[in-house]
């Protein structure tokens, strides 16, 4: 069955995380476990569900 993908933009993602942009950036640099960002010639984007699996992740740890 295919999936539907939800890309959501740094902001979007920096909202979901209750973080500044700058906060998303250095977490793409420094935490293995968070999300891929995929890049476009339209800007960056993550993958909606990655993201929320991500907060989930911790809520847990």
């Amino acid at each position: 069955m295919d999936k539907d993908i939800k890309l959501i933009t740094v902001s979007q993602t920096a909202n979901l995380l209750a973080v500044h942009r700058s906060t998303i950036y250095r977490l793409v640099r420094t935490d293995d476990e968070f999300p891929k960002i995929y890049e476009f010639g339209f800007g960056k984007r993550f993958n909606k569900d990655d993201v929320i699996e991500y907060i989930n992740s911790r809520k847990a740890a």
